[in-house]
């Protein structure tokens, strides 16, 4: 995957401020630092899980072509003496050059010719470089890389198939991002089409090499098994299935869900075609007798544990000792100090069908007869030691119905048999909920935590909502522990997403079936919504009719409204001349009071008032002595007669 402008930046920045114990191959703490999916691929320590499958001498000279930002290049450093690591994109080489820093067993060159012509490897490790070459480079450089192996040396190519099983199931080409591209023979065209196992076959023969193909699951970039197909006898075959996980990751975009890649691949190795149609390859190609075993003596498959720290990370290898089907399984980077109990070991490998896939597809009634075994089986593994991984796909069903454990790593104390238990009805509710069909549930169940209760009472735990969030936070330690992630954040983010992964709905889990069943209840949904819309439509055209009669009226009350306004308006402006008029009748008003008063206060008036008052007294009003006097005071130049008025 290449790298361009900021995550370029970060994946430096990164590398740079590392130590050297976060710069180790196994560590995880990088990968989970950058949080970046563009640069995890770069940073993930199961990158080489692939050539961990591989016997490599320490004496060993090793090539690593197109290495990159260094993932394979530091395991390669770390496992053997000498490494010449190529890598021709000077940003990449910096990048390179600080992931293998503290080293002094690798050299970085910029090219293929800057090497001695006349070096010799006895490992030549190319993953993705033929991908990465134009189709009508890859002879050429393939015979170049054929002439750099001494006579029993080895050329590792790890590449996709074309016609990989996660092609053929949807998963969109890594290259053009289209579904079934390569399937297709790439249609619209590829600038660097992924290879046939055909066209890889002709470009080897060219060479004068002969290989041997091993599937690499589930891709070559995500490794976690690489299986010595061809050296499988006929009744081991089904190991190709058996230690696959499934499904493997999407490139780019994700994958329409048209098939389920976990059911396909157990069935194209049933019928002999793991080789063929495997995700990837792993090509181990010689032209002699290989300094290289496959897998080591014996070695049939190998496979490594994922994201966890590395005093926990285990490497395993199935083996044939004789007849005997034989599982090696070693820690590294063990730690006596560790709070779970790890130990390397070599026990038979059991064949055979774990008891959660008959807990998954066995009627209600059953499971409590299949947990009490489960149970019985338990407390006899724990007489001698306390295993806290012993969840039912951890147990076989042998022919006799008897239950061999398998897959036993952590171990603990007395004092955790109680979370022994109840993370194995975790697991087995988590595991059974995905699988199981919605209808085959329990009555009252509804979701993940629910079903975790019901099957905890199956096996004795009391009926209580408090012991599954209890046992979560509990697990969210564990996995925090085992992963070695050191963030302070990193539990309350562990619990968070287990609680509710538990409060998943059961329907919800039904409902994400494969993309034509999905899409075949939405027709249902549609054709259930037209006719309920058809039901409707008298309804509707009712409800129409009533609108438009509250639109009429609404409209008729708009016009009532705003000749109301008007008159409002109207009437306010005849308010405001009215009041103009009664502030000039009151001023007026006011103004004559005042003059009355003053006339009332003046000397004249009170004279007038006098006279008067004798008038009245002398000559009574209505006297014909008073009309004698009113007429002689008018002759005398008066206006009126003084007993009138003022």
């Amino acid at each position: 995957m290449a790298l361009t402008g900021l995550s370029l930046e970060r994946l430096e920045a990164l590398l740079r401020d590392a130590n050297p114990a976060e710069l180790a191959s196994w560590s995880p703490v990088l990968w989970r630092r950058c949080g970046d999916l563009e640069l995890r691929l770069h940073l993930d320590p199961s990158r080489p899980n692939l050539l961990r499958a591989l016997d490599i001498p320490r004496g060993a000279r090793v090539l690593e072509i197109d290495a990159g930002a260094g993932a394979l290049t530091r395991y390669l450093g770390e496992t053997v003496d000498a490494v010449d690591a190529v890598e021709g994109n000077p940003d990449l080489a910096r990048l390179l050059a600080l992931r293998v820093r503290g080293l002094t067993t690798v050299t970085i060159h910029s090219a293929l010719h800057a090497l001695p012509a006349d070096q010799r490897y006895d490992l030549v490790v190319a993953v993705d470089a033929l991908r990465a070459t134009a189709p009508r480079d890859r002879a050429a450089l393939v015979s170049e890389l054929a002439t750099r192996l001494t006579p029993s040396g080895t050329l590792a190519i790890a590449e996709s198939n074309a016609l990989g099983a996660k092609y053929l199931v949807g998963s969109p080409d890594d290259e053009t991002g289209r579904p079934f591209d390569s399937v297709e023979g790439y249609p619209a065209g590829a600038g660097h089409p992924a290879l046939i196992r055909r066209e890889l076959d002709g470009l080897l023969g060219a060479s004068g090499l002969t290989a041997d193909y091993l599937p690499a699951l589930p891709d070559h970039r995500y490794g976690r098994t690489v299986v010595h197909s061809a050296a499988l006898p006929d009744g081991l075959r089904h190991l190709a299935a058996d230690l696959t996980v499934l499904p493997s990751p999407d490139s780019g975009a994700p994958r329409p869900r048209l098939a389920d890649e976990r059911d396909v691949w157990p069935r194209l190795v049933e019928a002999g075609l793991d080789i063929e149609l495997a995700n990837s390859w792993l090509v181990l190609a010689r032209a002699g007798t290989p300094a290289v075993a496959p897998l080591g003596r014996g070695g049939l498959a190998a496979f490594d544990s994922w994201q966890r720290s590395e005093r926990y990370t285990a490497h395993s290898r199935v083996v044939l000792d004789g007849s005997a089907l034989m599982l090696e399984r070693t820690y590294p980077h063990r730690d006596v100090e560790s709070r779970y109990y790890v130990e390397d070991s070599v026990t038979a490998y059991a064949p055979g069908r774990p008891l959660l896939d008959d807990l998954i597809v066995a009627d209600l009634g059953d499971w409590q007869k299949l947990l009490d075994g489960w149970r019985a089986a338990v407390e006899g593994l724990w007489a001698t030691r306390v295993w806290l991984d012993v969840h039912p796909g951890n147990f076989i069903v042998g022919q006799a119905g008897d239950l061999e454990p398998i897959d036993l790593e952590f171990g603990g104390t007395d004092a955790d048999r109680e979370f022994g238990l109840r993370r194995s009805v975790l697991v087995m509710a988590r595991s059974i909920a995905v699988a199981r069909r919605r209808e085959a549930f329990p009555d009252g169940v509804e979701t993940i935590e629910q079903l975790a209760m019901h099957v905890g009472f199956l096996v004795g735990i009391p009926r209580s909502p408090r012991w599954v969030p209890a046992a979560l936070d509990a697990e969210a330690a564990f996995q925090v522990e085992i992963s070695g992630d050191t963030d302070p954040r990193a539990f309350a983010r562990q619990r968070s997403a287990l609680r509710e992964q538990f409060r998943t709905r059961l329907d919800v889990l039904a409902e994400s079936g494969r993309d034509y069943e999905v899409l075949e209840r939405v027709i249902a949904d549609r054709d259930a919504s037209f006719v309920r819309a058809g039901e409707l439509d008298a309804r509707v055209g009712e409800l129409e009719g009533l609108a438009a009669h509250s639109r009429r009226k609404i409209d008729a009350l708009s016009r009532h409204i705003g000749s109301l306004e008007r008159r409002l308006d109207s009437e306010r402006s005849d308010a405001r001349e009215l009041e103009i008029e009664l502030r000039n009748v009151v001023h007026h008003w006011h103004l004559e009071a005042e003059r009355l008063r003053v006339l009332q206060e003046s000397r004249s008036v009170r004279y007038a008032l006098a006279a008067r008052s004798v008038v009245e007294r002398s000559l009574p009003g209505g006297s014909r002595r008073r009309r004698l006097f009113t007429v002689l005071f008018r002759r005398s130049g008066g206006s009126a007669d003084p007993g009138e008025g003022t």
